[in-house]
């Protein structure tokens, strides 16, 4: 038999072209290494699945950090967050709006969405436990064997992710199929994870589960565009300011570069300033005075650290206090390393964009091959982001493909 189309991978991505293809009478099946599809999916937003979110395209694009961004303009444009929202609520499946922007779920399960998902595909489509070996063509057709059978087909859309989480089947497989194909692609590095710092710098067990609220970060000394919160944890720093930043920060540490910094309260300089005049005669400790605008713990930190334990707050001198007011302003964190690319929740790297056409997602090299989702070099902050281009470049490549099938 021969199929008008193969899915490679059961994640968001190759069940929204599974969902295009079922709608139009495609002949195709999908191909899961797994013993089940959607296993990445499960465990995204706290086993919530973030699926979309409120902006428009711009907004949506404007969020982004990489500079080939604008390449998701045209599928964007197609099948964008309002979509997303109509597809699912067409399942059967509302979503619910958390502020500022996230929409999950109502029933608060990721099983919601891949039952939405599965929702209009046939069993027989859907062939689990199939590893893709090798993809190879031949005139107009391609030949994919996996561990167990071979199958002929006019269109392949590889849905296969990157390598973040390798035990829910991403293992960078996409990568190793363009390359045979002699198509352009980038290594799979960190992006949307924890990051570590050095133990003997700052006693992170004593600092876990601090948080500073709507802080922004530089990256030795540079302002970056990210704003947002931000935690301690036992081992480093973590949360959504961190997410957003964790792709830049391990790329300036290849260059040896190793610090970031944060003020650790909204007040500036100038406030903090006034509201230590207006206390220069209290003979209460530094850290309490210091706790009324930071969190107690780093307030603690920072008395051990200037050795003003014991001090009370008007025996204070000019430089004294301007050691503290570099402390909030300018908090300072010497970065060991960036959480392991297997378990950073989203990866940078994939098929090169340049080898795709954007309206499309066919290959320039090699016609009628597609990548779609995370097995291209496109990534997103925390927020809905990798859901919905995982669902949009897929819901592009699929009809791309009908719309060849219809004009056979």
């Amino acid at each position: 038999m021969i199929y008008q189309a193969i899915i490679i991978g059961g994640g968001p991505a190759g069940l929204m072209a599974a969902n295009v293809f079922n709608e139009n009478q495609i002949k195709y099946i999908l191909l899961e290494k797994n013993d089940k599809v959607g296993k990445k999916l499960l465990i995204t937003g706290g086993g919530r699945a973030n699926v979309t979110n409120t902006l428009s395209v711009q907004n949506f694009i404007d969020e982004l950090d990489f500079k080939h961004k604008k390449f998701l303009y045209p599928s964007l444009t197609k099948f964008g967050p309002l979509d997303i929202i109509d597809f699912f609520l067409s399942k059967g499946v509302k979503l619910k709006l958390e502020e500022p922007i996230k929409y999950f779920p109502e029933t608060n399960k990721s099983q919601s969405v891949l039952d939405a998902l599965l929702d209009s595909i046939p069993e027989n489509c859907i062939h689990l436990k199939e590893n893709v070996i090798s993809i190879e063509k031949d005139k107009s057709l391609f030949t994919i064997k996996t561990n167990k059978y071979a199958y002929q087909s006019e269109h392949i859309v590889v849905a296969t992710g990157s390598k973040s989480f390798p035990e829910t089947g991403s293992n960078g497989d996409g990568n190793a199929f363009a390359s045979k194909f002699g198509i352009a692609t980038k290594s799979f590095t960190p992006a949307e994870t924890s990051i570590y710092g050095y133990i003997d710098q700052i006693p992170y067990q004593s600092l876990k589960g601090t948080q500073i609220k709507d802080s922004i970060l530089y990256i030795n000394g540079k302002k970056t565009p990210f704003k947002d919160d931000l935690i301690f944890t036992h081992f480093g720093l973590s949360g959504p300011l961190i997410y957003k930043a964790s792709h830049r920060i391990y790329n300036v540490l290849k260059q040896g570069k190793r610090q970031i910094s944060f003020p650790l309260t909204k007040m500036n300089q100038s406030e903090i300033l006034a509201f230590f005049d207006k206390h220069k005669n209290e003979t209460k400790y530094v850290k309490n005075i210091l706790s009324s605008i930071i969190p107690n713990k780093l307030a603690s930190y920072i008395v051990d650290k200037s050795n003003y334990q014991e001090k009370a707050f008007n025996t204070l001198t000019k430089k004294d206090i301007q050691i503290l007011v570099e402390y909030i302003c300018d908090f300072k964190v010497n970065i060991s390393h960036v959480e392991d690319i297997k378990r950073a929740y989203v990866n940078a790297g994939g098929v090169d964009t340049k080898s795709i056409n954007p309206n499309s997602f066919q290959t320039n090299q090699v016609k009628n091959l597609y990548f779609v989702g995370e097995a291209i070099d496109i990534f997103g902050p925390i927020g809905g982001f990798n859901i919905t281009m995982a669902l949009s470049t897929a819901y592009s490549a699929a009809n791309d493909i009908v719309k060849k099938m219809k004009l056979k």
